[in-house]
C-alpha cells in the first residue's frame, strides 16, 4: 500500500508539472529561434575603453549592422562584448565609431548558438 501511495505521489507531481514546461516552451517565438548571439573581443588598452566611456556621449559602443537591423552595445573595460539576439544574417561589426570605425568585422550569427570573434583594427568593407 506504502508503495501505490509514493508511485501516486510522484505521478502526480510529474503530471502537474506538466502544464508549466509546455507553458514555458510555447513562450519562444519564432524569431528568437532564428536569432543567436554574437560574443567578442577588442584588442585595446582597458584605459581607451574607460576614457571613451566618460565622453559626453560615450564611444565604448559596438554596432551590429545588418540589411535587416542595427543593434549596439557597451565595450567592457576587458574588451569583451555581446550580443544576445541577432538575426542570422550577415552584420558587419564596428567599435568605437560609426562609419568608418577603427575597429571592424564581419559576422553571420547561427541561430541558437553563441559566435565568438575577435574584432581587429584597420579592416575597411
Amino acid at each position: 500500500m506504502k508503495r501505490s501511495i509514493l508511485s501516486a505521489i510522484v505521478l502526480g507531481s510529474a503530471l502537474a508539472a506538466l502544464p508549466l514546461c509546455a507553458s514555458a516552451e510555447s513562450n519562444v517565438t519564432a524569431d528568437q529561434l532564428a536569432t543567436g548571439a554574437v560574443c567578442g573581443h577588442i584588442s585595446v588598452d582597458p584605459m581607451k575603453v574607460v576614457e571613451l566611456q566618460y565622453q559626453a556621449i560615450p564611444s565604448n559602443i559596438v554596432v551590429a549592422r545588418s540589411a535587416t537591423e542595427v543593434v549596439s552595445t557597451s565595450v567592457q573595460p576587458n574588451g569583451n562584448f555581446c550580443f544576445a539576439n541577432l538575426q542570422a544574417d550577415l552584420h558587419q561589426i564596428s567599435a568605437f565609431g560609426d562609419e568608418p570605425a577603427e575597429y571592424n568585422a564581419l559576422v553571420v550569427p547561427v541561430a541558437g548558438k553563441t559566435t565568438f570573434i575577435e574584432v581587429t583594427r584597420g579592416n575597411s568593407w
